[in-house]
Parts: C-alpha cells; sequence; structure tokens
C-alpha cells in the first residue's frame, strides 16, 4: 500500500497545523530556551582554558547576552552547581544519554567501546537514562545502564557469521537479509533483555523520508551506511523526553566533505554548507545537545570533517574532540553537565517561527563558552491535548509512508461485505503482541492505553471509511498469558462509501513512542507487518489454514 492518506479535505492543513503545535507543544515542555511566559532560557558552561575545568564563582553581572546581534537583559540567574530545581516541570537531575555509533570500523586509538562502557557503569548517576543507536537499531532509553554497557561490548566484534551474511547482502539488489538482521539484533540483545525498535521508522513523517523515498526497497542497508540519517533518527528518539538530552556520535572521522554523493557513500554524507546549521535547528526544536567523538585523530584527509563535526559541537552546545580518549572526554561532558549556569532573558521580538542566533560572552580572560547557539521562536500554538495531537501526526505521518513500520507486531486479516441493509463494510480483525505494549500492573490487572486507526482506501488511494479510536486495556493475569501466546484480539466492521481495494492498519503506543502499521491489499486479505513475534499458528489461522487457537480437542 502506498501513499494511502487521511481525508484530502482536512490533510494538508491538519499536517501541517498538527506538526507545528507538536513541535511547539514539546518545545515548552522541555524548556530549552522558551517558556510560556517568553523568558529565554539558557544552560551555559564557562570552561577555564588552562585546567580544563568548569568555572563556579561567576555572577549574572559577568555574563553579556546578545540575541541576533542586540543586547538583551538578563532577568533570571542560577549560579553553577546550584541545587534548586531548575524547571518548574523537570528536575535538572533528570538527564538521557543517546550514543549513536556511526558506520564502519571504529575502533582506534580513542579507544570509544571502552570509554563508553566505563561512562556507562561508573558515571552515570542511578536515575540517568541510557540508550544506544548503531546499524538500524536503536535501544529505549533506560535506566538498566548494565544492561546497554554489555551490549556497547558486543558491538565491537562482528560474528564471521554476520559478516558473512552482510558481505551477502552487498552484492543482492534488495534490503537486508532476515539472517543479516537477526545477527544484528543479537549483537544488541541475547535474550530480549534489551527492547529493540527500528531506527529508520523513527524517520517516517520527516523530509529525509520523503527525499529518499526511491529507496525504501533497500533501506535499512542504505540506512546503515548513511550518518548523518542515524544522527537525525537519535534526535527524532530523544525528541519527545523530558530534562536534559545529549546525543553523543561516535564516528571513525565525523561528517564527510558538503558535496553530493551518487552512490551510497560512508560517513555522515552532508549535501550542503548549510547542514551544520540545519542538523542544530533540529536539535534545538528538540533540545538535544551533540557531541562528537573522531575515533581516528585529524590528519590532511579529516580535516573538513573535522571543522564540520567541531562546527555542529558547537551551534548545539555541546563538545567535540578527536584527540582526547572517549572516556576523558565524557567525564568532561559530564562534570559540564552538572556545572551549568542558567541565564533567562525576555527577548524583545515578538514570536515569529524564526531561528534567532544567541552569543554570551563572560568578562573573564582565558575560557570557552558552551552553549546552545540559537533557538526557533515558535509562536504560542493554541491550547489542545498534547497526547492526542502528538498521535494524530504519528498516524498521518505512516498512513501516508509507502512502508509498513514493525515495532509494535500486528498481524491482521479483512474482508469486503456488500450487505443490502447495511451496504458496503469492511470486516478487520487483528491481533496485536502486547509485549510490544506499555502496560503495568493495576489492582490485579495489566492496564494501558492504545490508539488505533484503520483506513480504508480504493483503487485511488482515496479514504472511503475509517475507524479511530483510543482503546484502554485491561487484563488479569489468565487473559495477559493468553495475549501473549496469540495476541489481543480486535473484530470490527467499517462502513465504506465506494469499493474498497486497500486497508492500512495502524496502532501507536505512546507510553513508549512506538507505531506498528500493516498495509492489506483485500486481494490477498491478510498480513502482517513483518515481526514473527507472534505465534506461526496463529498466521496460519488469519490465513485460514489453522482453527483458532486456543485448548485442544482430544
Amino acid at each position: 500500500m502506498h501513499g494511502l492518506l487521511i481525508d484530502r479535505s482536512v490533510a494538508s492543513v491538519a499536517a501541517s497545523l498538527a506538526t507545528a503545535a507538536v513541535v511547539s507543544i514539546l518545545f515548552q515542555q522541555t524548556a530549552p530556551f522558551k517558556s510560556q511566559t517568553d523568558l529565554v532560557r539558557l544552560n551555559v558552561v564557562v570552561l577555564d582554558n588552562r585546567t580544563g575545568k568548569p568555572v563556579l564563582d561567576l555572577a549574572a553581572a559577568d555574563f553579556t547576552v546578545t540575541e541576533d546581534g542586540r543586547d538583551q537583559k538578563i532577568v533570571h540567574f542560577l549560579a553553577a552547581g546550584n541545587p534548586v530545581e531548575r524547571s518548574t516541570s523537570v528536575s535538572a537531575d533528570q538527564r538521557a544519554f543517546l550514543f549513536v555509533f556511526g558506520s564502519g570500523y571504529l575502533d582506534g586509538p580513542i579507544r570509544p567501546y571502552d570509554g563508553v562502557t566505563t561512562f556507562i557503569r561508573q558515571e552515570l548517576r542511578p536515575g540517568d537514562r541510557v540508550g544506544l543507536l548503531a546499524w538500524n537499531r536503536v535501544t529505549d532509553l533506560t535506566s538498566s545502564h548494565e544492561e546497554v554497557a554489555d551490549a556497547v561490548q558486543r558491538l565491537r566484534t562482528m560474528p564471521d557469521n554476520l559478516l558473512t551474511s552482510w558481505l551477502r547482502d552487498q552484492q543482492r539488489l534488495d534490503d537486508l537479509s532476515p539472517q543479516t538482521q537477526a545477527g544484528i539484533d543479537r549483537l544488541f540483545s541475547v535474550a530480549g533483555e534489551l527492547p529493540l525498535r527500528s531506527a529508520p521508522a523513527l524517520l517516517v513523517g520527516t523530509q529525509e523520508f520523503k527525499q529518499n523515498a526511491p529507496l525504501w526497497g533497500r533501506w535499512n542497508r542504505q540506512f546503515i551506511g548513511w550518518d548523518k540519517l542515524k544522527v537525525i533518527a537519535g534526535i527524532e528518539h530523544l525528541r519527545r523526553l523530558q530534562g536534559e538530552k545529549h546525543l553523543v556520535y561516535v564516528s571513525r572521522a565525523g561528517l564527510s566533505l558538503p558535496i553530493r554523493f551518487v552512490n551510497e557513500g560512508i560517513g555522515l554524507r552532508v549535501e550542503s554548507t548549510d547542514d551544520d546549521l540545519r542538523l542544530a535547528v533540529r536539535a534545538a526544536e528538540a533540545n538535544v545537545t551533540l557531541h562528537v567523538i573522531h575515533t581516528f585523530g585529524t590528519d590532511q584527509r579529516t580535516g573538513v570533517a573535522f571543522h564540520s563535526s567541531q562546527n555542529l559541537a558547537y551551534l548545539t552546545g555541546g563538545q567535540f574532540t578527536s584527540a582526547r580518549s572517549a572516556i576523558e572526554q565524557l567525564k568532561r561532558i559530564n562534570e559540564a553537565s552538572q556545572s551549568s549556569y542558567v541565564l533567562g532573558y525576555i527577548s524583545a521580538k515578538s514570536p515569529d517561527d524564526k531561528y534567532r542566533r544567541v552569543e554570551v560572552a563572560v568578562n573573564l580572560r582565558s575560557t570557552t563558552m558552551i552553549h546552545r547557539r540559537g533557538y526557533i521562536a515558535y509562536r504560542n500554538p493554541p491550547a489542545t491535548d498534547g497526547r492526542a495531537l502528538y498521535a494524530r501526526t504519528r498516524f498521518e505521518e505512516t498512513a501516508a509512508a509507502g512502508v509498513d513500520v514493525s515495532d509494535i507486531a500486528i498481524t491482521a486479516r479483512a474482508e469486503a461485505l456488500d450487505d443490502r441493509s447495511a451496504g458496503r463494510q469492511v470486516e478487520i480483525e487483528l491481533r496485536v503482541d502486547p509485549k510490544d505494549l506499555t502496560l503495568e500492573r493495576v489492582n490485579d490487572k495489566w492496564e494501558g492505553t492504545i490508539d488505533l486507526m484503520i483506513l480504508c482506501g480504493d483503487a485511488k488511494r482515496v479514504v472511503i471509511g475509517r475507524l479511530d479510536q483510543q482503546m484502554k486495556l485491561g487484563m488479569d493475569d489468565a487473559t495477559y498469558r493468553q495475549a501473549l501466546a496469540v495476541g489481543i484480539p480486535y473484530r470490527t466492521t467499517i462502513p465504506v462509501r465506494g469499493v474498497p481495494v486497500a486497508i492500512k492498519v495502524m496502532v501507536y503506543d505512546y507510553g513508549r513512542d512506538r507505531m506498528g502499521s500493516v498495509s492489506i491489499n483485500l486481494r490477498g486479505r491478510q498480513s502482517s507487518n513483518g515481526r514473527t513475534s507472534l505465534p506461526r499458528r496463529l498466521v496460519e489461522f488469519l490465513n485460514g489454514r489453522q482453527p483458532a487457537p486456543g485448548p485442544s480437542r482430544r
């Protein structure tokens, strides 16, 4: 099913308004710069150039702030290391670190795998969340530090069977083979201890998704070799989180030359000299700080990449190195994270949805300032239900995509009905794997909430019938065990205003920001989204080749 869209009368307006409003709502929730009272907030670290240590004894009068070259009056100030909670909604102690490992061989003099592992095990605070993005997989952000550290160590070596399968895939024109994908997944999680999701699926609905639509037939292979997409996917993965967010990009040599490649290439692959700023703006929207670690040092071959990586870190308030060991650099990042000043000012300009450059100076010599160099002055959106709006945006992005998303395993079948009394209808039966959902045990029941949208399209992909609802789940232990075995069942009938040809079923879990979708051709009547976690017997049942799952008869 390719490009099944939501009703044309509202699609373009709803999509643009929803996307803008969601970004603005999240921008206000995380308060990276601008709050609902128009206070622009800056986290600023001042480093002594001689010692590399943070300077902690400055006052508000020591700082000067400019926005687009105009002086601003500081009206809010918190000294570095102040234990006072720095936001009305988010504690300063709530931090998240996402480590993004680039393509190619990374082990080198910087010792990235050992450094990241040591940092996770020894430097993170108990409440810190950490995640890992590599190859085409990303983990959830978790406080189970040891499990992520173990996965980092497994990533440093490629088993022979995975290497053989990977090389065989390079000779084919389609996407990764199931054998290669299974081998990649085992690097992350040996026994399912780390929940995994598709990293390319995080790009559904983005400009990068639209630009590379012709490559989706081999999208996973393309994604693995294109670090720019990995960094963007990492930003999207962190977007909805609240608190302090750090993306650490570990790369052999950083960004590639600012030219357009006609082949797949290796590295971050920027296409113009403005890509540094575009990535920085994207990070500012999501309140994400980008740090870059080059693992092979600096020489003449990496000079341009050096400056691009350095500029990207500079613009987003992060740090860059191609000389220090990974653990030394990560310790500096950690120390700076806990030693920032908070400055606030009220801009004289009204919000205009444009990017504004911000500079902070201090009247102290031999110091380096680390802070985000700009923000987008979003206009305040109308009051709305942020959860519902976010789910709606996810549905619209997924519905418009020509591929299915498998972060939630779904198996479904559909049948067109033509009843003289009831008119044309589509009967749909589906099963959802509960292992992919956010469920909590409350009063002896497993409870959760999912959003469901089903779109029925005609031969021209125009929506002629739809179901859009939020479902409250409540299962006792026996029902939950049955759902783990055969999936959560759901059956419905949807009236349609024409001849149905294609169906798209989408399930969204807001708690974990996971989406699952299945496209059904009514000529085939049954489909799944590629996941194999639902039992084969259930798939055969939905194909009509087995009786319904249940107790065996003697």
